[in-house]
This record gives structure tokens, sequence and C-alpha cells, in this order.
């Protein structure tokens, strides 16, 4: 940490790594709550008020500013397991050993709960991980924590520009199970409930897990447009997410399940 960009004297600053589509929502965010917010990516951001700052975090020693609060908010890009490591766990790592003392929240996946039989989850969930995305994820998971941070696992994410419904209609092929959705503006709200709640660990997801076939049977009444193929099978996570502990930090989802979510996006594009 060196000062680079100079922070008001007073005012709370925050720096956002990985500011893509939750990240972009939180940084307008924390510039209308008057905050010095600095990004960072690998290409640039263009965000009234925010300071962007082209970095690579998988190339150490970063370069950053003082800052008061760290999100780290990067994704893999792809499924490879050495991107997901270099993605998760190394540009942690350094990001980690640049903020000096800010406080750090790490944002990972509901997909570390490996289950499939519809049986809620919540954080005191024991963990039963297969996979070595999952492993790597709650590698990324364990080093937050270790260096005083906070994690918070995020459901599906949807929102502006990302409603996924063409694989719930037409012609698509819907296997059964439960989804755990969450809004990108909810998605925003939740990671600062998080940074200034009591624990360490966080499922941020709405109010309502949904059977995918209501799903799709909703989307197609919004939409007009026929249900996709509905079928018996598990062929995809299976679990029910609680978000009783955010719940409890005073947080509450402004789209409480998929419809409310689903209307106002499908309706303003």
């Amino acid at each position: 940490m060196n000062g680079l960009g100079e922070v008001g004297s007073g005012v709370t600053s925050s720096l956002i790594v990985g500011c893509g589509y939750v990240g972009g929502a939180l940084a307008r965010r924390l510039v209308d709550d008057d905050q010095d917010v600095f990004a960072v990516t690998r290409s640039g951001v263009d965000i009234d008020g925010v300071a962007s700052l082209e970095r690579d975090v998988t190339d150490p020693p970063l370069d950053l500013p003082d800052v008061d609060h760290a999100f780290y908010l990067v994704s893999a890009g792809s499924r490879d397991p050495e991107d997901y490591r270099a993605a998760y766990v190394d540009g942690l790592i350094n990001t980690r050993d640049a903020i000096g003392g800010a406080t750090l929240v790490y944002a990972s996946s509901t997909g570390v709960y490996e289950v499939d039989d519809g049986s809620w989850v919540d954080e005191q969930t024991e963990l039963d991980i297969t996979s070595d995305r999952s492993r790597t994820l709650l590698e990324a998971e364990n080093i937050a924590r270790h260096a005083g941070g906070t994690v918070v696992r995020f459901a599906g994410l949807y929102g502006p520009g990302r409603t996924g419904e063409d694989r719930y209609l037409d012609d698509a092929r819907v296997p059964a199970g439960f989804l755990n959705l969450l809004h990108r503006d909810d998605a925003a709200t939740s990671l600062l409930a998080a940074r200034d709640g009591p624990d360490d660990t966080y499922l941020a997801v709405d109010d309502e897990p949904v059977h995918r076939h209501e799903f799709a049977r909703w989307l197609a009444d919004y939409t007009g447009r026929p249900a996709g193929i509905l079928v018996d099978a598990i062929e995809r996570s299976n679990k029910r997410c609680s978000n009783a502990r955010l719940h409890s930090t005073g947080w509450g989802p402004a789209y409480p399940t998929f419809r409310e979510g689903y209307a106002h996006t499908l309706a303003n594009g």
C-alpha cells in the first residue's frame, strides 16, 4: 500500500477488486453514499465517481491505494482449474498482501454446498467437498477468514442483462430441483451488510428457493412463451439456502422472491 490516489480526509474509502456485474452496482451505491471508490480491473471501468485502476491481481506485487474496505469480487472467466485457482486463490492472496489493514469481504458461491437432495443449508451446514472447483472456493474462503475478512456466498445472480429465461422456455430441457436466486442489486447490499455484520460467513440469497419447474411455468405465464420440457431427473444442484443469518444483520432484499425481481427486470429490459 502506498497511498496511491488521494483519499479524502474523514471520508470512507472502498476498493472493489473485480468491478463487474455486482461490483458495478456496489460501486454506484458507494458513490451515492459519498464514499471514495476505487475499482480494480484488467481493462478499467467507466463509472462516474469511481477511480479506475488497471491491474492484473494475479501478477504481484500489487500497487493499491490505502482504503478502509476492500471487496474481492473477481470471477475466473472459465472453469479451467488453473484459471479458477489464479482468480480465486492467487489473486486473493496478492490482494490481501496489498491492502494492509483494510477490512476484506470476499465473494464466494453457494456452489460449495454439493447437495442434491433438496435439503436446507445454512452457514453451519457441514460441507462435503468432492469437486476441485469447490475445493478452490473453500480454500479462498479460508484465506479471507484467516485475514480477518468476511465471506459472502452468493446464490444464482440475475438482473439487468442477465435473466437466462431461455434455459427455461421453449425447447429447453428443465430438470427438477430447487433454484436459489438473488437480484444483482440485493447482492450489492448484502456485501455491505456482511461487511458490518458480526459473523465471518453469510449466505446471500433471496427469501424463497423455487423449484425449477415452478420457475419455468411462471416465466411462461409472464412472457407468453411456452415452458420448457420439464423432466423429473435431478441434473443440477438441488438445495434450499437459508438467508436467516444475513437477515439478522437488518438486511432485507428489495426483491424478496424471483417474482418481484424478474417482473421488474423483464419489464425494464
